[in-house]
């Protein structure tokens, strides 16, 4: 950890004498240091096993604990240059998503173990394992990329093997706004991540059978499915509204309250539109 806060000092020094830090924020370098390290000092976590404090690394679970990692890898694959035994120099030339990387490798195996090993060697707490492609196929996080016999590549939702396809129940304690977003979230995935038709098929026939086994009515799962915003019957049904054309409301505090089946959609007609379109549950 104090690794990686000598490596953001630095970058925002940088900044702070090109007078980028400027453009972006009235506090100094220092300043901006001294925050992070409160927000990253001692930190606690609770489990069933008892209270521990975290002696390294950022902050799990922390709000700038992704920024500081990411930040901090960037510093580290600029001293990736490795030179292998034939000669041939590698660089940090992968894709990476904070831990995860997706490289493609043109070299022979003996030179890939020599490579690993020497990037094993750069930093003492960073350790990589490599994964390879199975019958032409291999997952980058929840993307699986498989290559096919005429060299085109064909992508689509990956899921580990101990995934359950268990999510919120439909007869959970829940607004139905919450149930709808989650089928919607994962339609939209099946969108991006499904490279045809045929693949994209096959995903949204697996979401009908998954919420299905969560006990969701087939026509509110149809309707999910569909693309497009919610429509305004769907909307009156979870409770939200949206502001008509020309029409402004004066916002005037925010209101808070739990969930309760059947409560809060009679709670929110008691209001005026102003405090209905902020309420949240």
């Amino acid at each position: 950890m104090a690794e990686a806060l000598e490596v953001l000092e630095k970058r925002l020094r940088r900044f702070e004498k090109s007078g980028e830090l400027a453009e972006r924020t009235d506090l100094s370098a220092e300043e901006v240091m001294r925050l992070v390290k409160e927000v990253c000092a001692a930190p606690y976590f609770q489990c069933e096993f008892g209270l521990f404090k975290q002696v390294d690394g950022v902050p799990m679970g922390g709000p700038l604990s992704c920024l500081i990692s990411d930040i901090f890898m960037e510093d580290y694959e600029e001293k990736v240059v490795i030179k292998l035994s034939d000669g041939t120099v590698i660089r940090a030339d992968w894709l990476r998503f904070r831990d995860d990387t997706w490289m493609i490798w043109e070299h022979s195996q003996e030179l890939f173990d020599e490579f690993l090993k020497k990037l094993n060697g750069i930093h003492p707490k960073i350790k990589w394992e490599a994964v390879f492609e199975e019958n032409g196929q291999l997952p980058f996080l929840d993307v699986l990329v498989v290559r096919n016999e005429d060299g085109s590549f064909t992508t689509t939702v990956y899921r580990k093997p101990t995934h359950s396809d268990r999510y919120l129940h439909w007869t959970s304690n829940h607004p139905v706004k919450d149930k709808l977003s989650g089928i919607r979230t994962l339609v939209y995935r099946a969108n991006h991540y499904c490279s045809t038709a045929s693949l994209k098929m096959a995903e949204l026939a697996h979401l009908r059978k998954t919420f299905a086994d969560n006990g969701y009515p087939e026509e509110f799962v149809e309707v999910a499915l569909r693309k497009g915003p919610m429509t305004a019957e769907e909307e009156a049904a979870s409770g939200d509204r949206t502001l008509g054309d020309g029409e402004e409301v004066e916002e005037c505090g925010t209101l808070v309250v739990p969930f309760i089946k059947g409560f809060n959609s009679d709670c929110k007609n008691l209001f005026t539109p102003t405090v209905w379109g902020h309420m949240s549950s």
